[in-house]
């Protein structure tokens, strides 16, 4: 199964950003670009900001080199810090019909937030408990190699949620263990929750999962079961 998805991913969430409205259309299939995902504490400056339409493209600043990324419609300014996210699709070639202009790379996101004012801020982790018989989110990434392929349950935050991407939803739950690359746990799941809603998750953990286009989880849970709490 994981074969057959593997080149379908990253048209998926190309198609499902695009398909928010009448934006810029892509020249060709999107391509990986090495080194540019972010981790979302870390912050970028912007250097310019390009409004059209439904979509904001922000040229950012990150070790001396400029990059270009976009998301549907969000306020921002010129000297502000934003947050990209990991999930972000490099579009090589990219033209944008509304403002009849191509970019060698822009790397789409399905949303960026300013530093500092994103949901993480406002998630309050002192009342998640570890479930019993489960993990923390911290013990899934450090005990990887032993929970592979087995069912695991975590109780945690939901502060990330991408809608209807090969017909299931993207789900990222912490629980405040763990440090930048070991607190987030991606899930996939037909359940819809809110962005700060506490879910209890039951499912199979599988690790170094690769959907291709850059697109690797060390570690997630896929086809979860998430219990809103």
């Amino acid at each position: 199964m994981k074969s057959k998805i593997f080149f379908i991913l990253p048209l998926a969430l190309c198609v499902a950003f695009v398909a928010c409205g009448s934006g810029p259309v892509a020249s060709n299939a999107p391509v990986p670009a090495a080194g540019v995902q972010a981790e979302a504490e870390q912050g970028d400056d912007v250097i310019e900001v390009i409004q059209a339409g439904q979509y904001t493209y922000v040229q950012v600043e990150r070790n001396g080199e400029a990059l270009w990324a976009a998301a549907p419609q969000f306020e921002v300014a010129v000297g502000d810090k934003v947050d990209l996210p990991a999930d972000m699709m490099p579009m090589k070639n990219w033209h944008s019909k509304t403002l009849d202009r191509t970019w060698e790379v822009v790397h789409f996101a399905p949303r960026i937030t300013k530093t500092g004012v994103g949901v993480d801020v406002a998630l309050d982790f002192s009342k998640i408990d570890t479930p019993e018989g489960g993990k923390t989110i911290a013990e899934l990434f450090a005990q990887r190699d032993a929970l592979t392929d087995k069912n695991v349950i975590v109780r945690g935050l939901v502060v990330r949620v991408t809608k209807n991407v090969m017909n299931r939803n993207w789900v990222h739950v912490r629980d405040g263990s763990g440090e930048a690359g070991t607190n987030d746990l991606t899930v996939t799941t037909s359940a819809l929750p809110d962005v700060g809603d506490t879910v209890i998750v039951r499912g199979d953990l599988h690790t170094g999962v690769d959907f291709g286009a850059g697109y690797v989880f060390d570690v997630i849970v896929e086809d979860g079961e998430l219990t809103i709490e």
